[in-house]
């Protein structure tokens, strides 16, 4: 389990692309949305630190993300972060028993998340690399391989394809979809594509 969630260090265009989305987003009308955005944020940037290995960062994260979803059990977003806090609270367990029992715990609400918001494309994006990411003894990897074909078919269908921001964080997908799933899709023709929003 030592390369455990390392390719979650991917995430780092994901979180600034996120936080640049909520950074846009202004027209809160209640305070309480308000810093519940605020909060999210912090978690995320928190969350982010945990991915680059700082201690505690994880588990300050789960804290505000708990908070938000107290608040507003429907936050998709802040329960995906959570889940993938989770697991990244369990890579850095010191025993076996805690490292299976929070992995658990961040699968739970990984999958809640899509419960949520099935459509939401930042859900699926994060779900998928810790999916991928998470080792083959919590067979996950055939459910990335699933969550990274919709994110195809949200990209695509969805009016996303063009968008600078989508085709950087679909570049890692298609780059795992040529190997998971060879006979699927034409990956390397869209992985071109992909490259060729990503530079605007």
């Amino acid at each position: 389990m030592s390369d455990f969630l390392v390719k979650l260090n991917c995430n780092n265009i994901l979180v600034i692309l996120v936080l640049f989305v909520f950074g846009l987003n202004s027209s809160f009308v209640h305070s309480s949305e308000f810093d519940n955005e605020l909060a999210l944020k912090k978690a995320i940037a928190l969350h982010e630190n945990g991915v680059n290995g700082v201690n505690g960062a994880a588990e300050s994260a789960t804290e505000i993300l708990l908070d938000i979803i107290k608040s507003n059990p429907k936050n998709s977003l802040a329960t995906v972060y959570l889940g993938s806090a989770y697991t990244l609270i369990a890579r850095d367990a010191d025993n076996v028993v805690n490292k299976v029992r929070y992995s658990n715990r961040g699968i739970r609400y990984l999958d809640l998340a899509l419960e949520i918001s099935p459509e939401n494309f930042y859900v699926r994006l994060i779900r998928a690399k810790v999916n991928s990411s998470l080792p083959k003894m919590f067979h996950r990897h055939e459910k990335a391989t699933e969550d990274m074909l919709k994110l195809d078919d949200l990209y695509w269908s969805n009016g996303s394809n063009g968008s600078k921001s989508m085709a950087v964080s679909m570049i890692s997908i298609y780059e795992q979809l040529i190997d998971r799933a060879p006979d699927k899709g034409p990956w390397k023709t869209r992985l071109n594509k992909t490259k060729k929003d990503s530079r605007g």
